[in-house]
């Protein structure tokens, strides 16, 4: 696309078993899109998200109908759902719950139940006549467990440049790399908090097909 604009919202009603009873869940995503040229040599896109869902009866979506935050498609600099909600001090949430030998046992969540996300776009001719195209991009987004927990800290960003190779001048394969502009430590160790077990990767590489919105 290289000018016009997008609004979508789809939605979505879930049943499924979760603790020995059966729970109903509603999704929703909302997303707006735009894009414009200047001058028909540089293309300028954006992309704003919001996904949200609520619970009859209490407790989170099952984990293949959380929303998930990085890779090409999501936050590019981060591997695949990668993104982790995190506390109101930056610190990944972690959850505890007791095992069958009734030790408490800790764990991050996958996914969340909420999340916003958005990315900034310029597109750019390297060589028009064979269809290559650059790109430089700036992604943001965060996850929680509800909307209550969004707070500055979940917000994660990242920035990179990448090139499209577009085949029959329309459909485009995509190389990217994207740097974390803020690199956490992505495992706390549970017994301390304040002791951090692994770091996050400076950023990521990303190969897909087709735009990543």
């Amino acid at each position: 696309p290289t000018r016009g604009s997008f609004l979508g919202l789809g939605t979505s009603y879930l049943n499924a078993f979760q603790n020995d009873a059966f729970r109903n869940f509603v999704k929703w995503d909302l997303q707006g899109k735009a894009f414009f040229s200047i001058r028909r040599l540089l293309i300028v896109g954006s992309i704003l998200r919001y996904a949200d869902s609520r619970t009859v009866g209490g407790g989170s979506l099952p984990i293949y109908e959380r929303y998930k935050l990085g890779g090409s498609k999501g936050l590019r600099g981060y591997v695949d759902d990668s993104v982790v909600p995190y506390e109101r001090s930056g610190e990944p949430k972690v959850n505890a719950s007791t095992g069958e030998d009734g030790a408490v046992v800790y764990s991050m969540p996958l996914g969340g139940d909420v999340m916003v996300q958005g990315t900034e776009e310029l597109r750019f001719p390297l060589w028009r006549s064979v269809g290559l195209w650059g790109a430089a991009f700036f992604d943001w987004g965060g996850l929680a467990e509800r909307m209550g927990e969004l707070y500055p800290a979940s917000i994660r960003t990242s920035a990179g440049l990448g090139v499209r190779w577009l085949l029959g001048g329309q459909i485009p394969l995509r190389l990217d790399y994207g740097f974390k502009l803020e690199r956490r430590c992505q495992e706390v160790d549970p017994a301390d908090r304040d002791r951090c077990l692994r770091e996050e990767d400076p950023g990521a590489l990303h190969f897909g097909f087709l735009y990543t919105f």
